[in-house]
């Protein structure tokens, strides 16, 4: 890079870092409640809802469920949630917390917010939830003061609410690693993946490994013939698909995507401990593993061993140790 070429940098830098101030001084907290949380292990796995999700970890659920697992969206209101019962979850969309440009919930999001609460309610196990604080600091003043369209509300003294900054922020290197690891940033807050992994980042695991992260959202748009664009809901814990109005242009979701992309970049060039473990994706920011060599990294894969492989195992060992008694024999 030239001296040009590094003076503009400097200069996009360090605006981008004026910018993220201003909004870190509106909406943002300098003490982010996410902090406060210890591993308890040095490994996450984080399942976002993608298709892929159920083939993958079909014959791992047992095992995932010994792990420390995060969950996000509406993912616990269905049965995979509570067999898993994940240790964290995370909310992101600001309709979660009663906040929409209309000030109004539609029906079908409406629908899946009671169920949300509902599920809430009903966990039995310690669970922490993170919420962006700029969402949990306005909705918890004045903007919906019902549980069932509030889940900044939840009432159950199992889950416990902590708050993460979704402030967004590109900048230098070394400073954005500093900020990402504390908190007081992320690269983006386009979509709940994201922000998953800064919050795990923020925890301080050593290894995160992600499912569940098909990110393949650019199939499943289309146009009418009034240029209304629509996309086709695809996550692993609905059977049907259904089809939902896009009230944006094609060139601003396409963005949002593009946005998407370029924060999985940016922590995968920062951060080295993040593996993608989905064997569909479309992300390619963070290197791949299959889930059984994660899992079962001395191979054999779940539920293969047999008594007989036991058995020939056993009777290797035996011969082993005899052959060793033998030598020691004739060399006395």
């Amino acid at each position: 890079m030239g001296i040009k070429g590094g003076v503009r940098a400097f200069v996009k830098n360090s605006w981008q870092l004026l910018w993220w101030a201003q909004e870190q001084l509106r909406f943002g907290s300098f003490a982010p409640s996410v902090r406060s949380v210890e591993p308890t292990k040095n490994r996450v796995f984080v399942l976002g809802n993608g298709p892929s999700l159920i083939q993958d970890i079909a014959d791992y659920k047992d095992k995932l469920a010994c792990e420390d697992i995060l969950m996000v969206n509406q993912s616990l209101a269905s049965p995979l949630g509570f067999e898993l019962k994940p240790r964290y979850y995370v909310l992101m969309d600001p309709a979660y917390f009663g906040i929409l440009p209309g000030g109004d919930i539609d029906v079908e999001f409406a629908r899946r917010v009671v169920e949300l609460s509902e599920a809430l309610e009903r966990v039995d196990w310690e669970m922490v939830l993170f919420v962006p604080y700029q969402y949990y600091k306005r909705s918890s003043k004045d903007m919906v003061k019902s549980a069932r369209q509030n889940l900044c509300l939840c009432a159950n003294p199992k889950v416990r609410i902590l708050t993460f900054n979704a402030i967004g922020l590109y900048s230098f290197k070394n400073l954005a690693r500093a900020m990402y690891r504390a908190n007081l940033a992320i690269p983006s807050g386009i979509n709940v993946l994201i922000a998953s992994l800064c919050c795990m980042i923020a925890v301080g695991y050593e290894r995160i490994y992600l499912l569940g992260a098909d990110s393949d959202w650019h199939k499943s748009l289309s146009t009418d013939s009034q240029n209304r664009v629509f996309l086709q809901n695809e996550h692993f814990y609905e059977d049907t698909q259904s089809v939902s109005y896009m009230p944006y242009t094609f060139a601003f979701i396409m963005q949002c995507m593009a946005d998407a992309f370029r924060a999985y970049q940016e922590l995968g060039e920062i951060f080295s401990h993040i593996t993608n473990c989905s064997s569909n994706s479309m992300i390619d920011a963070f290197p791949r593993a299959s889930l059984d060599s994660v899992l079962c990294p001395f191979g054999g894969g779940v539920n293969r061993y047999s008594l007989i492989d036991l058995y020939r195992v056993f009777l290797s060992l035996y011969a082993l140790h005899s052959l060793s008694r033998i030598g020691a024999a004739r060399c006395r």
